[in-house]
């Protein structure tokens, strides 16, 4: 059953007469009207409606935005009637924003210009014209760093032009980004269903995709997975050959926080085919599979990935982040020269400053590595700088595990974590593909740079 569809499939009666039987019918749970859509799905708040406009904006910005806002969710929640609103009230409205043309931001004056204007006959408004408006507003705010005035906006965009999808998911996604979980899902499964209902199927797998990655970031992975195979299976009925790769990226994620090994290497092979050569998001990929390696103990296959992103990585705190675990592999794997290598730089960039966090993550791998190679001095230094700083920033799991290692260190006990060995058609093929990902990644280090941390959403969606 089609993931959109809230009841069964209506029965399919053969016709005794021969006749060709009629096609089966999906009884959907949408309205029969637009405009039913009119109104938010999420629950209501009790604040008035848009305060955060009038706590976020700057004072000469706050009341008009607000004002506005208002007026756009009066003529959306009107239904099909004519919004009770002044005609006199709303002329003396226009005039004054018309009137702000030298006082006001160019970027806020056009667009309230043109929703002032649209208003001063709501009857007659343009309701697409007064969506792409909000949109240039939802622009301004984030520039301005006043993202909860932004999304309200957004909202308001996808109030006032109900049919529409696309506005709906701007709506779900920045509400996602923000955490606000339970009003992204009910945005997210606005857009799928109007998507459903428009026949819009790239619309369609990308409020799917949104939804998955919705459900992987709260830890529903189940759910997580089956939004993300619907959303596979969307965007491969309808040919958006350019999405596929971005979805296969986000299953891997899912399989890594729960081990899935099996279709890991799988997810991986497909999207690494499937982005364009040099796509920025090859390194995400290449990470994400490197730390399931890594986790699952696979060290010699993640230190060569983790090696070639060295590359790519090239702000401290990013840096330091991969050189951590990388460190760990090498000495897992008894590779001295490279653990040096590895070791000299992490010390050099923690040295130079860096947050408590990390600086006990990178610290709690280069004492690992350490005791692996049964450098008692060096795990000792590294393993009692990951306790004092895990301990500093409350990270109890890092305090946990260096101290562990503190015992076996004082027990002078290297590592008894056994590196997996390649044997097997499985594993043999895992390993040509960690070899095709350095490829690609040397080949096209040039092109593209990550700048910035390793978290990310593969798609955008």
């Amino acid at each position: 059953m089609a993931p959109f569809c809230d009841a069964p499939p209506a029965r399919t009666v053969a016709h005794q007469d021969g006749m060709t039987p009629p096609r089966k019918r999906i009884r959907s749970p949408l309205p029969r009207a637009p405009l039913e859509f009119a109104y938010p799905l999420s629950v209501q708040r009790g604040d008035v409606s848009g305060a955060i406009l009038l706590a976020e904006l700057p004072e000469e910005y706050a009341l008009p935005l607000w004002r506005t806002y208002r007026l756009v969710v009066s003529l959306a929640t009107s239904g099909g009637a004519v919004p009770v609103l002044d005609a006199a009230e709303l002329a003396r409205w226009e005039e004054h924003v018309l009137g702000q043309v030298d006082a006001w931001d160019a970027d806020v004056w056009s667009p309230l210009t043109a929703i002032a204007t649209a208003m001063r006959n709501p009857a007659e408004a343009d309701r697409k014209w007064i969506a792409l408006a909000c949109m240039t507003l939802v622009e301004w705010c984030v520039n301005r760093g006043a993202g909860a005035a932004a999304v309200c906006l957004a909202e308001a965009a996808a109030l006032v032009v109900p049919a529409s999808a696309r506005y709906a998911y701007v709506a779900g996604r920045m509400h996602r980004e923000r955490g606000s979980y339970r009003d992204a899902e009910h945005w997210l499964d606005r857009s799928r269903r109007v998507a459903v209902w428009n026949s819009d199927r790239e619309a369609h797998a990308i409020a799917l995709n949104s939804l998955g990655n919705l459900n992987q970031q709260v830890g529903r992975y189940p759910r997580a997975k089956a939004f993300l195979q619907s959303a596979l299976r969307t965007a491969k009925r309808a040919r958006l050959k350019e999405r596929i790769p971005f979805i296969y990226h986000d299953l891997l994620v899912v399989a890594v926080y729960t081990g899935d090994l099996a279709r890991a290497g799988e997810y991986a092979r497909e999207a690494l085919h499937g982005y364009p050569a040099g796509h920025p998001n090859v390194p995400k990929l290449a990470h994400d599979i490197a730390w399931l390696w890594f986790g699952h103990g696979y060290f010699r296959r993640a230190l060569q990935v983790l090696d070639a992103l060295l590359l790519y990585f090239t702000e401290p705190e990013a840096r330091l982040h991969v050189l951590g675990y990388a460190a760990r592999a090498a000495g897992a794997t008894q590779d001295v020269a490279g653990f040096d290598r590895y070791w000299a730089e992490a010390w050099e960039i923690m040295e130079a400053g860096v947050g408590e966090r990390l600086r006990a993550d990178a610290a709690l791998e280069l004492g690992l590595g350490a005791l692996d190679l049964s450098r008692w001095d060096d795990s000792e230094r590294a393993l009692g700088v990951a306790l004092a700083s895990a301990t500093a920033s409350g990270e109890n799991e890092t305090v946990v595990k260096a101290s562990a290692a503190m015992d076996r260190r004082g027990r002078r006990e290297a590592s008894d974590r056994a590196v997996s060995s390649a044997g097997g058609k499985a594993v043999r093929a895992e390993d040509e593909l960690a070899g095709e990902l350095v490829a690609v990644l040397v080949t096209h280090a040039g092109s593209g740079v990550l700048a910035s941390g390793v978290e990310h959403d593969s798609n955008n969606a």
